[in-house]
């Protein structure tokens, strides 16, 4: 079986020309037709969906082992005609990127990536709900345009339950929006209007709720410094804030508690909404660092209606959730591979089990308490009979 995704993303080119080519996504899907009519005529039962948010643009492959014989040679062939897409979509936007930079995941690769991005793994803002909404508008389009089939829609839903899982399990993957609001609100109740202009705030991050917070805190006064880039941080400089607010997406940022504390240092609030941990847990204890951390600014309820069956305590939330998602795409493959290439046993199963259900139905009605065991006897060697022979017809090989 073949699972291969290729495309790019904003790892490799910047994120305004992502959002450049996301932007002509009907013009892209129609050239992108074209080219799975091409590989479909030579791989007929080839399946594909495109996977487009504002981050990347990336096609995900899909094959049945059994279909081709060489699978390696059809591989090649699929990834030679996306090399030639790609390259056609840069090349008419002035990028130059050698092909070997373009993004490819195959088989669990693959999965891990496409769940990990599902799951709100690979946006701006960790955990963000809205990314889920773009896969799924992508891969209705291409459904409906006969471009993915029923391998594809095994992954996804998949993917669906697997984003499900990391939900309730995993709390900080939860609106942020709400975290936000909850965070301002903290502000608020630690400091009375009056002392808002003479406040220094400064955050650390690049997604959209780090914009919105800053944003938020300078209208009633605050002095608010944005720091996108966490290379840019000036941390000899951090004790002289009144406010600091950590939302850094890298898994391996961390600030050092000797950068938070210092002789004579004010009282500082350190507000860490990472999934990833910017904050070590130990900075606590600190005598002029009040840590506020993500538990903290976690609702005890989502949304109405929503059943939350159980949330982990567990603090490391980015472990929590890739966990979920590698156990989501290993279990994917296992199952594709043997349904998809299983296809005649599981079909013979079915019908046995069609076959012995219908006898029993038709033996039982005829069963009381005098003949029981004499009917059941009877529905014994007819099933002892049938199944053979159903055996028989649809496996000869057996």
């Amino acid at each position: 079986m073949i699972i291969l995704i290729y495309g790019i993303n904003s790892k490799i080119i910047e994120k305004e020309k992502i959002l450049e080519i996301v932007s002509d996504y009907e013009k892209l899907f129609n050239e992108f037709n074209d080219i799975f009519s091409l590989i479909k005529k030579k791989i007929p039962r080839v399946e594909a969906v495109i996977i487009s948010t504002c981050l990347r643009y990336e096609i995900l492959i899909s094959l049945r082992g059994s279909e081709n014989k060489d699978e390696a040679k059809a591989k090649r062939f699929i990834i030679t005609r996306l090399k030639e897409f790609f390259n056609d979509i840069l090349k008419k936007r002035g990028l130059k990127l050698s092909s070997d930079k373009h993004f490819c995941a195959t088989s669990r690769g693959a999965l891990d990536h496409l769940y990990s991005v599902m799951s709100g793994f690979e946006s701006e803002d960790i955990g963000e709900i809205q990314v889920l909404g773009q896969i799924k508008d992508s891969y209705s389009r291409c459904r409906e345009a006969g471009l993915s089939g029923k391998i594809i829609e095994k992954i996804y839903e998949t993917g669906l339950k697997c984003v499900i899982k990391v939900r309730n399990k995993v709390p900080a993957f939860t609106d942020r929006n709400i975290i936000k609001k909850n965070i301002l609100k903290k502000i608020h109740e630690r400091f009375s209007d009056g002392e808002f202009s003479r406040i220094r705030a400064m955050i650390a991050g690049g997604g959209g709720v780090a914009r919105g917070l800053a944003a938020a805190l300078r209208v009633p006064g605050i002095k608010t410094d944005l720091i996108k880039k966490s290379e840019d941080i000036k941390y000899e400089e951090l004790i002289n804030y009144d406010i600091l607010i950590f939302d850094v997406a890298d898994i391996g940022f961390c600030v050092k508690n000797n950068f938070l504390y210092g002789p004579g240092a004010k009282k500082i609030i350190v507000i860490d909404m990472s999934i990833s941990r910017n904050i070590p847990p130990a900075a606590a204890s600190l005598e002029n660092i009040e840590l506020i951390t993500i538990e903290d600014l976690i609702p005890s309820n989502w949304k109405d209606g929503e059943i939350i069956k159980k949330r982990c305590t567990n603090g490391n939330f980015y472990q929590q959730a890739s966990r979920i998602v590698a156990a989501a795409s290993k279990n994917a493959c296992e199952e594709l591979s043997f349904h998809f290439e299983n296809e005649t046993q599981l079909a013979l199963i079915k019908e046995i089990a069609a076959a012995i259900e219908a006898e029993f139905e038709k033996s039982s009605k005829k069963m009381n308490v005098d003949n029981y065991i004499e009917k059941n006897d009877k529905l014994k060697r007819t099933l002892i009979k049938k199944i053979p022979a159903l055996i028989k017809r649809k496996s000869p090989q057996f």
